[in-house]
């Protein structure tokens, strides 16, 4: 085993003191607060989660997209309306509308959700040559309750 003697001792001190501080320096760079997350560390967490269900949701699409087994998930549970706007999307480009389980959904499955429709909307409009998807977003957006008054 090699004794380090105090000469040595002291320059990886140094180089770990440096590389500490050129890493802080550079978290900025790259979109990390540092004071933000030890103030809130759960807001990083929270922050962290959402990313990595949006990156998720961009992997899963690009696969069905390559497959062509086009879907669009919905953001809330379904209606009759939006049945109906789902089956004349299956009928007319074979487009799947797959809904939430239930009316409560996590960051991390709303992230999901946004970057799943991020690249299959793409998808979607590169195959057909048109907007598929936006009949469905409006109808399901013109669905919604108003929120007003309810807080």
């Amino acid at each position: 085993m090699r004794k380090f003697n105090a000469r040595h001792k002291l320059l990886i001190a140094g180089g770990a003191v440096s590389l500490l501080l050129l890493t802080l320096a550079l978290l900025p760079k790259f979109g990390i607060d540092l004071p933000g997350i030890l103030k809130s560390p759960r807001g990083f967490l929270s922050a962290q989660l959402s990313n990595a269900g949006a990156w998720a949701g961009k992997g899963v699409a690009r696969w069905d997209s390559f497959r062509e087994n086009f879907r669009i998930k919905a953001r809330r549970p379904e209606t009759e309306s939006l049945k109906e706007q789902a089956q004349k999307l299956n009928e007319k480009y074979g487009v799947k509308v797959d809904y939430p389980n239930s009316t409560k959904v996590g960051s991390w499955r709303w992230a999901y959700v946004e970057g799943y429709n991020l690249i299959a909307i793409r998808a979607l409009d590169d195959k057909f040559q048109r907007d598929v998807a936006k009949e469905f977003f409006l109808t399901q957006r013109a669905d919604e309750p108003s929120k007003a008054g309810n807080r």
